[in-house]
């Protein structure tokens, strides 16, 4: 689930909260890709785990950093290896300069749930809170067959209709 809380200065804030469930193998890291052609930079980083806060760091467990390679801002995160488990980790980060304004209205476009993945997504929702006196527009989900709710108030709702497969 993605949840994005529009700024009154047009930045906006991003929690992504990823439940994955490891089934084949042991793993130690997850990472999450963010193209960066949209968008100014990304600021004030937190990576959680329940109640557990990841300190900035390279490699050891509890831990995590970001770069910025080809074109992307990555936050890559470590945690002990671990397999046949399941666990929820929560991202929060904040957008600078990834609102579009056009005169007949402006635009928040954001890959909430990103197709640089292997694994399929069983259940996602998406929820927008825009500022006060804030209200959306017109709206659409891309890729994928989601129900949108929400257009003339200040909260959106996308909650996708089926599996998101894989690359998509």
């Amino acid at each position: 689930d993605v949840n994005i809380t529009v700024l009154e200065n047009g930045d906006f804030r991003v929690e992504e909260v990823q439940q994955i469930v490891f089934t084949s193998g042991s793993f130690h890291f997850g990472y999450r890709n963010i193209p960066m052609d949209r968008l100014e930079d990304i600021t004030d980083v937190e990576v959680l785990e329940g109640d557990r806060r990841y300190e900035p760091g390279r490699g050891g467990s509890y831990t995590y950093q970001t770069s910025v390679d080809d074109g992307d801002f990555q936050i890559k995160w470590y945690f002990p290896y671990t397999s046949n488990s399941s666990h929820t980790f929560i991202l929060r980060y904040t957008v600078k300069g990834g609102l579009r304004y056009y005169e007949d209205g402006d635009q928040l476009y954001w890959k909430a749930v990103y197709a640089d993945r292997d694994f399929p997504v069983y259940d996602s929702t998406v929820t927008v809170n825009l500022p006060d006196a804030a209200t959306a527009g017109p709206l659409a989900a891309y890729d994928t067959d989601a129900s949108v709710t929400g257009e003339g108030t200040d909260t959106v709702t996308f909650q996708a209709q089926e599996r998101i497969a894989p690359g998509q």
